[in-house]
């Protein structure tokens, strides 16, 4: 198994960012699972809203 550090130098660098975007998304669609079992879909769609700056 190799390690970052065993990695040539730059070639960690795009498996770092596909690391993030893998845990970004992965946690905005969990959030989403919980708000359509939790929130009302109006006030669900008033944050969605004032998030986005509407």
């Amino acid at each position: 198994m190799q390690t970052f550090s065993s990695l040539p130098a730059g070639r960690w660098r795009p498996l770092a960012a596909l690391s993030v975007v893998y845990i970004v998304w992965g946690t905005t669609y969990y959030a989403l699972g919980v708000a359509m079992r939790t929130l009302q879909p109006v006030l669900m769609t008033g944050r969605a809203s004032s998030s986005l700056g509407r």
